[in-house]
């Protein structure tokens, strides 16, 4: 088992042709037996190329099921994406394509990417920052 990098190169950046970027969130529902949180978190580079930032955390509140492990460590990626984003931006390699953000949650993508999205009352309990994933979707 391990990790392969290949050398198809998809981009030039001397004639403005750059790669999109992707993310990859997961989270393991109640990691940890004392005190019941979470632990989880994301990974993300370039395609094509090696993995440039990665992240992992323990959640700072009790999470109530798997969905609101996922989304809680999802819109942590999230962030991530806006300030990766914003840098792009801002250094003019910019593909114009929304960041890919893979999910392993089908509840959580459901809920999250679905064209109509209720926050039902199994999710009233979720903060707004653990739908600030939503709103990303939203925005492109």
């Amino acid at each position: 088992m391990g990790i392969v990098y290949s050398t198809s190169q998809r981009y030039d950046w001397r004639v403005g042709i750059y790669t999109s970027y992707y993310l990859m969130a997961d989270s393991a529902f109640i990691s940890d037996a004392t005190d019941a949180k979470t632990q989880g978190g994301y990974i993300g580079g370039l395609e094509g190329l090696a993995v440039s930032h990665w992240s992992t955390i323990k959640s700072k509140r009790v999470v109530t099921s798997t969905m609101h492990a996922e989304t809680y460590h999802g819109s942590r990626a999230c962030r991530h994406a806006c300030y990766v984003q914003q840098l792009m931006n801002f250094l003019g390699t910019n593909t114009g394509e929304p960041i890919k953000l893979a999910l392993d949650n089908s509840s959580t993508v459901l809920s999250t990417a679905g064209p109509i999205r209720k926050f039902s009352p199994a999710t009233r309990h979720f903060t707004m920052d653990d739908r600030f994933i939503v709103q990303c979707v939203e925005d492109g």
